[in-house]
């Protein structure tokens, strides 16, 4: 018994790296990457082959920069848009059939954030612009399920963040709550739209309704005796993720004074615990803001 590979075919840019560690991580981490690249990016090469929309994020991102390839991308955009949508929303996973699928709401705006990426980098809009409708029933979906302003998590679907402590979906009241990180994702979706819109030369702006969301969850989720953000609206949780995601949103801003910095110098120092490594970007993109 044997294996013979075939892989996509695509050719690393080289490194020029200071050193010969660094530049052995290097080409292991893009060894790797090819490997989780079929007619899709997968989850893993060999136990679950699978698309999932949050995770390829960091394949996409770091595929741009190791290969400098954009069909590969686009095909799985293309892929994605073709699932089954299940109450409007796309499953957490491509290819896939509704009963073997679940939605992960968060994911469903991390598609919008992808596509924005896309088109930055690779200015096509003929094919942004069919994926327009299938956004904008994305967002239409969120937005009907407002609570007072704010999205509320989506009960019958799996409400996943990312993995540790509160932030699985697997809590007891998950699918009740208000989320902070679901919104600041929604606001994050929202931005990229307007910037799609903007590259395809085309109207559209959603500005007042991310400022009024900014505000209230200023409002709603900031802790002044802890100085940073709670996960959830009555619910004392604090995380290094959530909390870089209220950076990123601009709910930071909305609170006042040195908030903002302070909250950064607590992600830094790790006072906020630790992000997972797959949302790590998103910590980076907040830091990045200041």
């Amino acid at each position: 018994i044997g294996l013979k590979e075939t892989e996509y075919p695509v050719t690393a840019i080289p490194v020029v790296s200071v050193s010969d560690a660094v530049k052995r991580i290097y080409d292991v981490s893009v060894r790797t990457l090819q490997l989780c690249m079929h007619e899709h990016f997968e989850d893993c090469p060999w136990r679950e082959q699978v698309l999932y929309i949050m995770d390829s994020r960091n394949a996409m991102l770091s595929a741009y920069e190791a290969f400098g390839d954009l069909r590969f991308a686009k095909s799985n955009l293309w892929l994605i848009s073709f699932s089954p949508l299940m109450g409007g929303l796309l499953p957490a996973s491509a290819p896939s059939e509704p009963k073997h699928s679940c939605v992960i709401p968060i994911y469903n705006l991390v598609y919008i954030i992808h596509v924005y990426e896309y088109l930055q980098r690779s200015g096509d809009v003929e094919f942004v612009r069919t994926l327009v409708p299938l956004m904008e029933g994305i967002l239409s979906v969120f937005e009907s399920n407002k609570r007072d302003g704010l999205v509320a998590e989506f009960e019958g679907c799996w409400n996943f963040c990312e993995w540790t402590p509160e932030l699985t979906g697997h809590e007891p009241d998950q699918g009740k709550r208000i989320s902070l990180a679901l919104n600041a994702f929604y606001i994050l979706a929202l931005s990229d739209m307007d910037k799609i819109y903007s590259i395809l030369g085309e109207e559209g702006s959603r500005a007042e309704e991310i400022a009024q969301m900014q505000k209230l969850i200023a409002q709603k989720f900031y802790l002044h005796d802890e100085e940073a953000f709670t996960s959830y609206v009555g619910k004392r949780h604090v995380s290094s993720l959530v909390n870089a995601l209220a950076v990123l949103c601009g709910a930071a801003k909305s609170v006042g004074g040195d908030a903002e910095g302070i909250i950064l110098d607590k992600i830094v120092s790790e006072k906020l615990g630790e992000t997972s490594l797959a949302m790590k970007p998103f910590l980076y993109d907040a830091l990045l803001t200041a």
